[in-house]
């Protein structure tokens, strides 16, 4: 689902939500990004959505001004893998980040 939002200095942009449910795999950030909706719309922004009623808030990806990604976690905990490649070969982490303790 494709909303608006609002960052620092009352900018509107367009940003997508995602409901997580805790039985699916993961979510491609990088390829949701690079996406043909993503791009059409110039979605710079995803909201990750709790499943319950509410659907309250629980992580936001954006890409800021520099062309950086920006992870924010609001609550709940995620588990989160993180891929980049150094001379050719690929290197990746798993963190583990809750919204009490960063």
């Amino acid at each position: 689902m494709i909303k608006e939002g609002k960052r620092e200095d009352n900018i509107v942009y367009p940003t997508v939500r995602v409901v997580l449910q805790a039985n699916k795999e993961g979510v491609d950030i990088a390829k949701l990004l690079s996406g043909s909706i993503c791009e059409k719309y110039d979605v710079r922004t995803i909201t990750f959505c709790h499943p319950n009623q509410e659907k309250k808030r629980g992580a936001c990806c954006y890409i800021n001004d520099d062309e950086e990604r920006v992870y924010e976690i609001i609550s709940g905990l995620y588990e989160m893998t993180l891929k980049w490649y150094v001379d050719g070969k690929e290197c990746k982490i798993k963190v583990n980040i809750d919204g009490k303790n960063g």
